[in-house]
């Protein structure tokens, strides 16, 4: 209804009886999705109203769903962008508790009892989750692909760290990338972008952004997708040479944060040697573009010394020593 220039405020859920909470609306193509909870004799339910939008804005073949949730379910999200296969819908996601840890499931909105768990066999609480994805596009080989990409907030081992994943070619593995933030007590917002081009023929990138704390104020840093992910600082500029930093904290248990720059797109190598020279661990060994990345390394499953960690690209070779203290 209409009053002037004002829309009124219509009661949307006056047929049910019960209290509902977290509305969300997000447009698909043609299609209008509106999600809430509710809870129904102590059982929670997500209800998933969809309709198409006619030329005169009204919605049309509107239909519903109720769908039982698992325990206690929070923090629902539509993502962004939509799906050409196997429908022009996107996904919904929500948090739960399951076996004293928190994930993110996700529902596929063009089949609602396809659902997958974003945030994979991580422990701890895994919240706050933000998902894009782009349908199938083909290029001039006519050789198709398709891409996805979600974020969310992590909290495990009395650390907090915002983890990317991204899938592009039916992968069901991925990548998975987790940018250290602070101890559990740190919180932070996040949001991702829908597709958009990126400069080159028939690639594709999503943007995710959150909050972290640089040198004691809150600054907004971004990661990319789309055949990488990158941590990339807002505030630095174009690079112009090649540096590995000290990690941090250092001493460390179980987990610190190694940055690094390179000023241009080359094969980059990370590795990690104990005080023996023996590598231990390979956490980056990918192309990478000029920028300022930032890597995530646990050694839960190393003992106590003395290891060092060495960055090698494009003729660069830099090392340096770190102590893990548990």
């Amino acid at each position: 209804m209409y009053q002037g220039n004002f829309l009124l405020d219509s009661n949307l859920t006056s047929g049910i009886s019960e209290g509902c909470s977290s509305p969300k609306v997000r447009i698909y193509q043609n299609k209008l999705f509106l999600a809430y909870l509710k809870t129904v004799n102590s059982v929670q339910k997500m209800v998933i109203t969809k309709g198409v939008i006619g030329t005169d804005f009204r919605l049309n073949n509107i239909s519903s769903e109720e769908i039982t949730l698992p325990k206690s379910v929070s923090g629902i999200n539509f993502s962004n962008g939509f799906s050409s296969f196997p429908s022009e819908d996107g996904f919904i996601n929500y948090n739960y508790d399951t076996l004293g840890s928190v994930h993110t499931m996700g529902i596929n909105l063009g089949n609602y009892s396809d659902k997958n768990i974003f945030t994979g066999n991580y422990t701890g609480r895994n919240i706050n989750g933000v998902g894009s994805l782009l349908g199938i596009v083909t290029d001039n080989n006519s050789s198709s692909y398709y891409f996805t990409a979600f974020g969310w907030l992590r909290k495990s081992n009395d650390s907090s760290m915002i983890s990317a994943n991204g899938h592009y070619n039916y992968s069901t593995s991925g990548i998975t990338k987790s940018f250290y933030l602070g101890d559990s007590t740190v919180n932070s917002s996040i949001d991702i972008s829908n597709h958009f081009p990126n400069g080159l023929i028939n690639a594709y990138r999503f943007r995710l952004v959150w909050e972290r704390k640089i040198n004691n104020r809150t600054s907004i840093v971004e990661s990319r997708f789309d055949d990488h992910l990158s941590d990339i600082n807002s505030e630095a500029g174009i690079v112009s040479d090649y540096k590995l930093e000290q990690n941090y904290p250092n001493p460390f248990n179980p987990s610190t944060v190694i940055n690094y720059s390179i000023k241009e797109k080359g094969f980059v190598t990370l590795r990690i040697y104990n005080s023996l020279g023996k590598e231990v661990s390979t956490p980056v060994s990918q192309i990478q573009n000029a920028g300022r990345y930032s890597v995530v390394w646990s050694a839960g499953n190393f003992p106590s010394g003395v290891y060092y960690y060495q960055m090698k690209t494009e003729g660069i070779t830099v090392s340096k020593k770190m102590i893990v203290m548990k």
